[in-house]
C-alpha cells in the first residue's frame, strides 16, 4: 500500500496545481484569472453558491456580533434558530439537534451515540457493539467512519486501527436485480441482518446515491426498505454522507 501511495503522490506532484484565488456564484477563480465550473459545490458545502451578498452579509452581522463560542455548556441563538428549523422540517418525530464540524465527525459521533443507547436504553442490551453497512459504502476518513465504510483502498493501511462491521455480499444473483457493484438484494439484506440482529447496534447507509463508489443511484425505494427492515429487528438507522 505504501508504494500505491508513494505512486499516487508523485503524480499529484507531478500534475500542474490549480489555485484558487476567489470565486463568483458557481465558478471558482485561479490566481491565472481561469474560471472553473465549481460542478460539486466544493465537496457538496457550499451549495448556494460563492460570494453571495444576502449570504456574506449574515456571516458579517454575526462576526460583529460572536466569531464562536462553545457548545460545551453554552449554546447561542443563531443554534437554536437552527435546531427549531431543522426539527420543523424533519420527518418523523426529531425532537433533538446535535451539531458537528464534518461529515466524518458527525459519523464518529452516531456511532458512539448508538452504542451508548443500547447501553443505556429502558431495555440495556450491551452486546449489540456492531455495525452493518453496505457493500462499496463510504463514510468517511477517521478511524470509526472507515471501519463501517467498503471501499478498501480508503482501509487498506489503516485495517489495524479498525474495528469490524457486518455487510451483506453482493452475489451473482443480485446483479439481475442490483446491476451496480454497491447493489445487494434486498433479500440478501435481510437475511444477513436476521442472522445478526441480535449483536447490531445499527445498520447504517448512504441515502439515496453512493458517492465514492462511482455515484451509484439506488433503485427507487431502496432507503426506505432497508430501513423497515431495520426497523423490523429493532435496530436503530443511520443515514450517513
Amino acid at each position: 500500500m505504501s508504494g500505491i501511495l508513494s505512486h499516487n503522490s508523485k503524480i499529484w506532484e507531478g500534475e500542474e496545481q490549480i489555485i484558487i484565488e476567489r470565486a463568483e456564484g458557481c465558478y471558482l477563480i485561479d490566481t491565472e484569472g481561469k474560471r472553473y465550473l465549481d460542478g460539486v459545490s466544493s465537496l457538496w458545502v457550499n451549495v448556494h453558491g460563492h460570494c453571495r451578498p444576502e449570504i456574506n452579509k449574515a456571516i458579517q452581522a454575526q462576526l460583529e456580533k460572536v466569531a464562536h463560542t462553545t457548545f460545551l455548556g453554552l449554546t447561542h441563538p443563531s443554534a437554536i434558530e437552527l435546531a427549531e428549523r431543522l426539527i420543523q422540517i424533519a420527518p418523523g418525530q426529531l425532537q433533538r439537534v446535535f451539531y458537528s464540524d464534518t461529515g466524518a465527525a458527525a459519523m464518529e459521533i452516531a456511532i458512539k451515540m448508538a452504542l451508548q443507547y443500547w447501553q443505556q436504553c429502558p431495555s440495556p442490551q450491551p452486546e449489540r457493539t456492531k455495525f452493518f453497512s453496505l457493500h462499496s459504502s463510504y463514510h468517511g476518513d477517521t478511524v470509526g467512519a472507515m471501519s463501517v465504510g467498503g471501499i478498501d483502498i480508503y482501509r487498506k493501511a489503516y485495517n489495524p486501527l479498525l474495528f469490524s462491521r457486518i455487510s451483506a455480499p453482493v452475489a451473482d444473483s443480485d446483479h439481475s436485480h442490483y446491476p451496480d457493484a454497491g447493489m445487494t438484494s434486498l433479500e440478501e439484506i435481510e437475511r444477513t441482518i436476521s442472522v445478526h440482529a441480535h449483536e447490531l447496534a445499527a445498520v447504517i447507509m448512504e441515502p439515496l446515491v453512493q458517492g465514492a463508489a462511482g455515484i451509484q443511484v439506488y433503485p427507487p425505494g431502496y432507503t426506505r426498505a432497508i430501513w423497515e427492515i431495520a426497523k423490523r429487528h429493532q435496530i436503530l438507522f443511520m443515514l450517513m454522507r
